[in-house]
This record gives structure tokens, C-alpha cells and sequence, in this order.
């Protein structure tokens, strides 16, 4: 009987100090507190930004040059293989329409037909015109010959007489020197309009070879062995069927050296300052999202912009990835994690267990056995979920994320540094 009261007087007396150690927690406010430990290791600070993929080098496929020529200043795409399409050199890439150069062939045909009238025209009309011409000559020629028969014939008449007939001599002679310059004049002048209306031929028949030439070149082949990408227009958006190729920058598409790839990203201004040349990075693709290769920061730009649809000012970073893979595109869409600094065997924690007081003080709430302690804490850098603690804590010590019923009842235990220099002031104002 004395055993069986012994043993309930010891149950009794355990259920008592379970109550008495929960009383205490909940007093202390641990009772229903998440918390976590510090951890010890690498601790980095990063920027996460995301990116498009592009070629560091690629070869342009260009349309026709010389559509200005032409007078043609843009010109539709009909017809393109799909993007990611892989090509030979000298394969077929794209079709460009025609419409417009084959009217100004037709155009040019009609003038040419034209033209080839005029020249058989001024042929005959001046073959005219010099035939009345030599007429004209043949007959003044004769009546000088006539003239000089009569002054020969003279010669025994009286002065008078010999003297009339030479003077008709020369009036037939001197016509008949002036309708032979005329009559060369004449020549030069045929030939000069017959010479002119056959170079306007001749002009119209190059033309029409030159467009014809160029309907030719509005079939477009690869240059180079590839996989065709499409061309961005001037509001970033890709340049494939039914879109314009301008007669100024006639690219119709790119074949992307795939081997030398890099993401382009904008950083904001705020983070910016923190990105420098050759920071490395972790780049992860949306399309593939196991998938993470190393890259490093090649460019930096000094001066920001506003991207379209934007109001923040970004600025333009480049990033080098390290290596090649067969799966990855130009284009696809790319998480860049920039590695902004490292720090090695460091303790760190989560930020949501950082309270501050103030703007100098930082504290953590620190779960001992029997009790919740207010603990000033020394930090250093952070990232977006975690920050360093230099001092304060030890790597063993848990730490609650929410602060406890009673925080404002719990005095702060201040690092030695601080209460020494609390403990200095205090005697200089005692003194």
C-alpha cells in the first residue's frame, strides 16, 4: 500500500514541474515560436535579373543592296523558313516580294518599245535631211562648174562681160563652199541625235537588265553554314513573315555563330552600382530549367535608358557564358544570378529573425532553456533572404522569428563594446 502512494506522489510530482517548465515558456512568450538556428559557410550577396540569349558574333543575311537604286526604300519578307531552321551555305532562306520591281519592268519595257521607235525614227529623218542636203550640193556644185565654163568661154568678150561671169563664178562658189559646211554640219548633227536617241535606248535596256537582276536577287540563300534567326525590328519585336526589310539596312536575317553565346540584361539603377566587369554569374534558362552554366560580366553600361513600355531608367550588362551547349538558343529566356561578393566560413541568419531598434541597434530574440533573451547583434553584409552576423551569437543558438508576448518587459543584453562605452558615458556625466 506505502509502494502503490509512492508511486503516485512521484507521478504527481512530475506532472507538477512539466506544468511549472510550460508556465515559464509561456510567460516567456516561447510557447508557439518558430525559430532556427545560424548557419556557418560560403555567404554571397547576389542580383537576379532576367535575360535573352544572343550570339557574341553572327553572320547577316542581307536582301538586295541596291533596292534604293531602284527606288524601292523597303520591301515585304512573303515568305521565310522557320526560325531555329538549320541551313547550308547556298540554301534557300528567304523570298522577298516582287510586286513593285515588276511594275517598273513593265514600265521600263513600254519606254525601252519607245525608245527603239525613236531611234528607228531619227535614223530615217535624218537619212532625209541629209539626202536633201546633198542633193541641194550636187546642184549648186553643178551650177559652179557651169559658172566656170562660162568664164572660161569669156575670154575673148569685152571686159564687161568677163568681168560678170567671174563675178557669177564666185557667187556660185562661195554657195557651194556654204552648203558644204552645212551639209557637214548636217552630218554631225544627224549622228549626235541619232547617237542620243540610241544611248536613252541603251539606258532603258540596262535598267531593265537591272531589274531584272534584282527580282533575281529577292530569293535569299544562306552565305554560310547556320541556324537562321530572325532579325528584331526597331521596337524589338522579330522580323519574320510579312515584315519589311528597309532599303538602308537590308539584313532579311542572321545565322548566329552558336559556339560564343551571351545573355543581354538590364539592371536597375539601384543595384547597378554593385555590378562590375568579370563578376561571375550562375545563368539558368526557363526553357530548361536544370540546366545552369557559368558566365562572366563583359559589359557595363555607363549610361542608362528607358526600355519601351518603361518609366525606370535600366542599364544595359552583358554576360559571357563559359561554355557551349547544343541545347540552348538565341532568344530563349535566361535567370542571371550576378554574383556580387563572397564571403567564406561566415555565420549567418534569415533575416526575419533581425529586429531593430532605432536606427543603429539590431537585436535577435535568442531561446535559452528556461528563458528568451534580447541579444544586440553586430551584422554585416546581406542578400535578399539572409544577412552575416559578426558577432552576437554562436552557430548553436536558436533564434525566433517573431518576438515573444513579453518582448518589451525583456532588457537588451548589449555587446561588451557597447556597454563599456554606455558604462563611460554614464561616469563622465556622474563626474
Amino acid at each position: 500500500m506505502l509502494k502503490k502512494y509512492r508511486y503516485y506522489l512521484g507521478g504527481l510530482i512530475v506532472v507538477v514541474l512539466l506544468l511549472i517548465i510550460i508556465g515559464m515558456q509561456s510567460r516567456n512568450g516561447e510557447g508557439s515560436s518558430i525559430y532556427t538556428y545560424p548557419k556557418k559557410g560560403i555567404f554571397e550577396v547576389s542580383v537576379t535579373t532576367s535575360g535573352e540569349l544572343e550570339a557574341n558574333n553572327s553572320v547577316k543575311v542581307f536582301g538586295p543592296s541596291d533596292l534604293g537604286r531602284a527606288n524601292v526604300w523597303n520591301i515585304k519578307i512573303i515568305d521565310i523558313v522557320p526560325e531555329g531552321t538549320s541551313v547550308k551555305k547556298g540554301d534557300y532562306v528567304a523570298q522577298l516580294d516582287r510586286t513593285s520591281i515588276s511594275e517598273k519592268i513593265n514600265n521600263f519595257q513600254l519606254e525601252v518599245n519607245n525608245l527603239l521607235g525613236e531611234v528607228t525614227n531619227s535614223k530615217m529623218d535624218t537619212a532625209i535631211e541629209l539626202q536633201q542636203a546633198r542633193n541641194n550640193l550636187e546642184n549648186l556644185k553643178s551650177a559652179m562648174f557651169e559658172a566656170q565654163l562660162e568664164v572660161e568661154k569669156s575670154i575673148y568678150e569685152p571686159p564687161v562681160v568677163i568681168k560678170q561671169t567671174e563675178s557669177a563664178y564666185q557667187r556660185a562658189s562661195r554657195d557651194y563652199e556654204q552648203a558644204l559646211q552645212g551639209y557637214t554640219l548636217s552630218q554631225r548633227k544627224a549622228a549626235a541625235k541619232v547617237q542620243a536617241s540610241i544611248f536613252k535606248h541603251q539606258q532603258a535596256e540596262q535598267e531593265i537588265a537591272f531589274l531584272y537582276a534584282l527580282v533575281n536577287n529577292l530569293t535569299i540563300f544562306a552565305p554560310e553554314d547556320g541556324m537562321v534567326i530572325y532579325r528584331k525590328d526597331n521596337m524589338g519585336e522579330k522580323a519574320g513573315k510579312d515584315a519589311s526589310v528597309d532599303a538602308w539596312n537590308p539584313i532579311v536575317a542572321e545565322l548566329p555563330d552558336m559556339n560564343r553565346m551571351s545573355s543581354k540584361t538590364f539592371v536597375n539603377e539601384v543595384d547597378i552600382q554593385k555590378i562590375r566587369n568579370n563578376q561571375e554569374v550562375e545563368v539558368s534558362f526557363d526553357a530548361f530549367p536544370s540546366k545552369n552554366i557559368k558566365g562572366h560580366i563583359t559589359e557595363v553600361a555607363n549610361v542608362g535608358e528607358t526600355i519601351f513600355g518603361g518609366n525606370a531608367k535600366v542599364f544595359l550588362v552583358k554576360i559571357a557564358l563559359e561554355q557551349s551547349d547544343p541545347e540552348i538558343k538565341p532568344g530563349m529566356t535566361t535567370s542571371n544570378r550576378i554574383i556580387v561578393s563572397s564571403a567564406a566560413d561566415v555565420l549567418y541568419v534569415p533575416i526575419e529573425t533581425i529586429f531593430s531598434q532605432g536606427d543603429s541597434l539590431d537585436y535577435v530574440y535568442v531561446s535559452k532553456k528556461f528563458s528568451i533573451e534580447k541579444r544586440e547583434v553586430l551584422l554585416g553584409e546581406r542578400n535578399n533572404m539572409d544577412v552575416i552576423v559578426k558577432s552576437g551569437i554562436t552557430s548553436n543558438e536558436k533564434l525566433l522569428f517573431s518576438p515573444p508576448k513579453n518582448c518589451d518587459d525583456i532588457e537588451i543584453v548589449y555587446l561588451k563594446s557597447n556597454k563599456s562605452s554606455e558604462e563611460s558615458l554614464a561616469t563622465n556625466a556622474i563626474e
